[in-house]
């Protein structure tokens, strides 16, 4: 079993806030994952959780969209972190992004820019 999260995101949609993950089999079996990915303030406390629910299948060399349930309403403006845990039988799949919440709703990732050292 192998695989990865390949990306995190929120967003708002027709009002409602929403999380998920994009994941990637890249062994060669299918994944059936499931899990939770948690939105953390800047003190890394938990200020809403969702779930993932095992789906359809993710066949080796795939991708798939997977969206997470929980709170719809958009917490209030500011830096957040997505943190999630995501299983597939005993595989472990572990990742985060930051995350900017806009007054409108709007969600844009935060792209960390590496500052190279001579």
């Amino acid at each position: 079993n192998a695989g990865e999260i390949v990306t995190l995101g929120a967003g708002s949609r027709e009002g409602r806030f929403q999380v998920g993950a994009q994941i990637k089999a890249t062994g060669n079996v299918r994944l059936r994952p499931n899990g939770r990915i948690r939105l953390l303030d800047q003190n890394g406390q938990e200020v809403a959780l969702y779930t993932v629910t095992e789906g359809n299948p993710i066949f080796p060399g795939s991708m798939r969209d997977y969206a997470a349930s929980g709170p719809d309403k958009a917490p209030p403006p500011g830096r957040y972190k997505l943190s999630a845990d995501i299983s597939s039988g005993n595989f472990q799949m572990k990742s985060e992004t930051e995350i900017l919440v806009r007054a409108n709703g709007d969600v844009e990732r935060v792209v960390k820019k590496e500052v190279l050292k001579p």
